[in-house]
């Protein structure tokens, strides 16, 4: 390329290195800034994270002890759909495959409406060793593999684990993907789930076995302390300190002030609870984001990530996600988007639009089926879900509904489809609202 701010890789190879170069490279100190990453406003607006070099190699050092030694020179082959912009992209899988000398491939695809067709395309061409996604990236997967023998072979050839971050993966999604794997290869695969965000430049817990079931986010990694504040009855809320914790952000020492406690510890913003409180060992349980929650008229707290969670898994399949209504309301609600392509196939309309499916007699009842056996596991009037309505819009990227990495911004969804919240509580729902009775 001829402009003057990109350069081939060839081109880099054939640069000799200068003195002026080494002593560059030598003069560099832990604590200099490597770069700026912004947060990816899953929960608020967009901060620039002063990202060190001390925190890129500390978190590439940290992941490599919870490798077993055997596996550690082994090659990694991985197909990288994160940008680079990212923290999981550009400084965990980056510093990875640097690392350990792998192959990383570029994948143009996102688990995304009309995007993810290009990933399916790479996994059909390329076998990695190792395969991460968002929680909603492998709902979209699991609905091809269960569909193309070919794809399903391609990608558990040579796999070794898969990962995943952002967001609680739904137990549905899990199963499912392991009944395909074990068709496939004979096994099930190993399933790793980090926690972490772009302030710790990579993950600061990660279950480093071989877990049974979604959700377990592990223990601590080596030089990461972490302190739980208690929430309620089961929950804390989680803050961690170590070396690979952002200074602050970017001409922003008010909001850096916000994130760290007295203690100098960097408040997560999250929920966590104990797989099993009387065996610490087994690790911890993602249990939402503490700004997302809110409470009804009643007084009673909504935990809208558990929720969350609970109806996904109850639709099984049937829906790509949901948004949780009712701050100062009388009852939580949802606004919740069709999975087309299970949609399609149970249903039987395999050419139907998404308008024509949101309004279709089948998917009104197959909703509302749903939420009403969800509801009859009985609980609070918290996890019991009086409407329903369904959107034929999908979430925005470009107006911050969706991150890059796939999770809803559940705040900016109710705020920017306020109209939509209004027909579920207006007191003659409209005839596209769904009543659960």
């Amino acid at each position: 390329p001829d402009h003057p701010l990109v350069a081939s890789w060839h081109t880099w190879c054939q640069t000799q290195v200068t003195p002026e170069v080494e002593e560059a490279v030598a003069a560099l100190r832990p604590e200099a800034v490597a770069k700026y990453l912004f947060t990816s406003g899953s929960t608020g607006r967009a901060k620039a994270v002063v990202i060190t070099h001390h925190m890129l190699t500390g978190g590439v050092a940290m992941h490599r002890q919870m490798i077993r030694p055997e596996h550690r020179e082994q090659r990694s082959e991985v197909l990288g759909w994160l940008p680079w912009s990212h923290v999981a992209g550009g400084s965990i899988n980056f510093g990875t495959v640097l690392h350990g000398g792998g192959t990383m491939w570029l994948d143009d695809g996102k688990p995304a409406p009309g995007q993810f067709d290009e990933t399916l395309r790479n996994l059909r061409e390329i076998s990695p060793t190792e395969f991460g996604s968002v929680p909603i990236g492998y709902s979209m997967l699991v609905d091809a593999l269960e569909q193309d023998e070919a794809l399903a072979q391609s990608l558990f050839r040579q796999l070794r684990f898969a990962t995943y971050a952002g967001a609680k993966m739904p137990e549905d999604v899990y199963e499912r993907w392991q009944a395909v794997a074990v068709r496939t290869i004979g096994q099930r695969i190993p399933f790793i789930s980090a926690f972490g965000s772009t302030e710790t430049s990579a993950s600061v817990t990660i279950a480093h076995w071989c877990t049974e079931f979604a959700g377990n986010i592990g223990l601590p990694h080596p030089g990461v302390t972490v302190k739980l504040t208690p929430l309620d009855d089961d929950r804390y809320e989680i803050a961690v300190q170590s070396d690979v914790i952002t200074p602050g952000y970017l001409h922003r020492p008010d909001a850096t002030a916000e994130v760290f406690d007295d203690e100098g510890f960097f408040l997560m913003g999250d929920a966590v609870q104990f797989v099993d409180p009387d065996d610490p060992a087994q690790g911890l349980v993602f249990a939402g984001r503490v700004a997302e929650e809110f409470k009804l008229q009643s007084g009673v707290f909504v935990r809208v990530g558990a929720l969350r969670s609970e109806v996904i898994n109850a639709a099984h399949g049937l829906l790509s996600d949901v948004v949780v209504a009712g701050a100062d309301q009388a009852y939580v609600a949802l606004l919740a988007w069709p999975n087309m392509p299970v949609c399609r196939a149970r249903s039987g309309m395999a050419e139907a639009s998404v308008a024509e499916m949101v309004a279709s007699d089948w998917m009104r009842a197959a909703v509302a089926e749903v939420m009403q056996r969800h509801n009859g596991h009985g609980g609070a009037s918290s996890r019991q879900i009086r409407r329903v309505l369904l959107l034929e819009e999908m979430p925005s990227m470009g107006d911050g509904e969706i991150t890059d990495k796939g999770y809803v911004n559940q705040r900016r969804v109710l705020t920017r489809r306020a109209q939509d919240v209004a027909r579920l509580y207006a007191p003659t729902p409209d005839a596209q609202v769904i009543v659960i009775t």
